[in-house]
C-alpha cells in the first residue's frame, strides 16, 4: 500500500508537468525527476506514452483537447501495473521451472537409486544362485562317491557270500563222495568177506569129506 501511494504521487507530479506543460504542437518539455532507476524508466516509458498519445491527438483533431490528470494518471498506473505484472509473471514461471528441474532432479536421482538398489540385489540374488549351484554340486559328488562306496561293499559282500557258497558247495560234493565211497568200501568188505567165508566153507566141506 505505501508504495501504491508514493507511485501515485510520483505520477500526479509527471501527469501536471505534462498538462501544463503541453505547447501548441502537443509537445510535452522534459523535467528530470529524482526516483530509483527502474521507477525512473517506467516513468519516462509512460511521459513519451502520454506525449504520443497528445501529439496524435493534436495532429488528428482541428482543436487541441488536453488530457485530464485523472486519465494520464490512470495510462500511467495501468503501465507500471502491466510491467509490473508481467515482470511478476515472468518470475513466478521462473521460480515454477526452478521448482520442477530441482523435482526431476530429485525423481532422476531417486530412480537411480532405486535402480542401483535393484542391481545390487539382482547381484547379490545371483551370487547365492551360484552358490547354491556350487553346493548342490558339491553334495551331488558326495552321494554319488558315496553310492560307489555302497556298491563296492555290497559287491565284496556279494563276493564273500559266493565264496561262502562256492566253499560249502564243495564241502557237501565232498561229504557225499566220501559217503558213496564208504559205502563202496563196505560193498567190497562185505563181499570180500562172504567169498572168504564161501571158500572157508567149501575148504571145511572138503576136509570133512576126506
Amino acid at each position: 500500500d505505501d508504495d501504491d501511494d508514493d507511485d501515485n504521487d510520483d505520477d500526479d507530479s509527471v501527469s501536471g508537468t505534462l498538462v501544463d506543460g503541453v505547447n501548441q504542437h502537443g509537445k510535452a518539455p522534459t523535467k528530470k525527476k529524482k526516483h530509483p532507476p527502474f521507477k525512473s524508466s517506467r516513468r519516462s516509458s509512460s511521459s513519451s506514452t502520454a506525449s504520443s498519445i497528445s501529439s496524435a491527438s493534436c495532429s488528428s483533431t482541428a482543436s487541441f483537447i488536453p488530457l485530464s490528470d485523472s486519465v494520464l494518471k490512470s495510462l500511467a498506473f495501468d503501465s507500471d501495473l502491466h510491467a509490473l505484472s508481467s515482470a511478476q509473471s515472468a518470475n513466478y514461471e521462473a521460480e515454477v521451472a526452478a521448482k520442477a528441474a530441482v523435482e526431476a532432479g530429485q525423481a532422476m536421482e531417486k530412480t537411480m537409486e532405486e535402480t542401483d538398489s535393484v542391481v545390487e540385489k539382482a547381484e547379490s540374488a545371483a551370487v547365492i544362485a551360484e552358490t547354491m549351484v556350487v553346493a548342490i554340486a558339491t553334495v551331488e559328488e558326495q552321494l554319488e562317491r558315496e553310492l560307489m562306496a555302497m556298491e563296492a561293499e555290497e559287491a565284496e559282500e556279494i563276493a564273500a557270500l559266493r565264496m561262502k557258497w562256492m566253499k560249502r558247495m564243495k564241502r557237501m560234493k565232498r561229504m557225499k563222495r566220501m559217503k558213496r565211497e564208504a559205502k563202496l568200501s563196505e560193498k567190497k568188505e562185505a563181499k570180500k568177506k562172504r567169498k572168504n567165508n564161501d571158500e572157508e566153507g567149501e575148504q571145511e566141506g572138503e576136509e570133512e569129506e576126506e
